[in-house]
């Protein structure tokens, strides 16, 4: 049995992760722990994770899941199950906290 069908046997996606977000590049926190990064959560627990460079991007591809306000994911091609803090600033404001680092993403609409 793989990661995905241990963790979504055992919890639920949260819709409001659902969807495309834009690192913000205005918190200086998140700006000097990761950059421009997207993150986009699918309904059927997929992470796409792009780092933007200025001349190419890197594209990680990753499962995930929630339980409670964890964040739980794993990359296939490199198994290891990571958790992650996370909370809504408010509708359109995302908050992952990983290692005591806190990142902010603003949502796209």
């Amino acid at each position: 049995m793989n990661f995905s069908s241990r963790i979504f046997n055992k919890t639920k996606s949260n819709n409001q992760l659902i969807g495309n977000w834009l690192s913000d590049l205005h918190d200086a926190e998140t700006n000097n722990a990761i950059g421009n990064v997207k993150i986009t959560f699918t309904a059927d627990g997929e992470l796409i994770y792009v780092i933007c460079g200025d001349n190419k991007n890197q594209i990680i591809h990753m499962t995930y899941a929630v339980d409670g306000n964890i964040l739980i994911t794993d990359q296939p091609s490199h198994p290891h199950i990571e958790r992650t803090e996370y909370f809504f600033i408010n509708e359109n404001t995302l908050v992952l906290k990983f290692n005591g680092e806190e990142s902010r993403f603003v949502k796209l609409v």
